[in-house]
């Protein structure tokens, strides 16, 4: 109802999966990601705040790149992986509020599996990200996050699966100034995948992480708890229901936020490359701040005509917003 919120959002993507030999495996991916930021809902644009009183939504674009290398054998006791990602964020619009949020993110992450048991695997992972500002004004805020992590993945079934990751979480600014922040803390992953049915899956997972806020010496650390319920009530028409709730709290300045979001998705597939759906969101933010506090209810209408969206992947924007 507010021809101000319009946007047109593109995607295009391109992946490769090689296998050098039956150990030697490498997968790429690259994609440009064209996208708004919805105006009142920041949590997920990484800011300690909002932009207020802007006339339109924020727009950017994103170049994503993301490398991984596999040594090992697919059915082996133990295999160690290497993935390397870079993200680029770029802002097209109200450049004298948004141009310290423009940054490029590289990462790299080490694991190695070992498989104890035939149905226990466990995993360790060395997990590291740098956030570097294109502004120079924002560039005292370059940030590291280093990440040890130790878990496993135990499948008791083909229908009950569970998996548990312990990390110890290392953030800290990259340049001494007066902003220099160190956080160390605890984080974790808990996630339980269970099949009653073949048309039936549930999803519950909770975890617990931190990460340093865009151009701000602000640490956010958040607790997020997450239900999935996905049923194939044919071979046509698929349910999705989607509950989640996040607690955020912003340390430098004391302030907690509180979110929640509902999802109910449904598709129904008239012929294997044709697909029709409706989709429903009710997301709600409680903060400390209460100029920030909102409700929002989004329906979504959608065609999908191309067969490996409407067979496989029903919904793929889901998680772009």
């Amino acid at each position: 109802s507010s021809p101000e919120d319009d946007y047109v959002d593109h995607y295009v993507g391109i992946n490769t999966h090689n296998e050098f030999t039956s150990r030697s495996r490498f997968d790429f991916d690259i994609n440009y990601f064209d996208s708004h930021y919805m105006r009142g809902f920041f949590l997920n644009t990484d800011t300690i705040n909002p932009i207020l009183g802007i006339p339109s939504p924020i727009q950017y674009h994103l170049i994503n790149t993301k490398a991984k290398y596999t040594y090992g054998n697919i059915g082996a006791k133990s295999n160690m992986d290497l993935l390397m990602n870079i993200a680029d964020y770029t802002f097209d619009n109200f450049s004298n509020l948004t141009a310290p949020q423009n940054r490029t993110s590289p990462s790299i992450t080490l694991g190695f599996n070992y498989r104890v048991f035939p149905n226990t695997t466990l995993r360790t992972e060395l997990e590291n990200t740098w956030t570097l500002h294109s502004d120079s004004k924002a560039a005292d805020f370059d940030n590291s996050k280093h990440n040890f992590i130790f878990g496993g993945t135990w499948q008791y079934s083909k229908q009950f699966q569970t998996n548990l990751k312990l990390g110890y979480l290392h953030l800290g600014l990259n340049n001494g100034a007066s902003n220099s922040i160190e956080y160390n803390d605890v984080t974790w992953n808990a996630n339980l995948l269970w099949s009653p049915f073949t048309y039936s899956r549930l999803s519950l997972n909770a975890a617990r992480n931190a990460a340093i806020s865009v151009n701000s010496a602000n640490v956010r650390t958040f607790d997020r708890f997450l239900v999935n319920w996905t049923h194939d009530w044919s071979n046509r028409l698929t349910t999705v229901i989607n509950t989640s709730y996040e607690s955020a709290s912003n340390l430098s300045i004391n302030r907690n936020d509180n979110f929640l979001s509902v999802l109910f998705d449904l598709n129904y597939g008239v012929r294997r490359w044709l697909g029709f759906g409706i989709n429903y969101t009710y997301r709600q933010l409680n903060s400390d701040d209460r100029l920030l506090d909102f409700n929002q209810n989004t329906i979504l209408f959608y065609v999908t005509a191309n067969p490996r969206l409407s067979d496989d992947v029903k919904t793929p924007w889901i998680t772009w917003y």
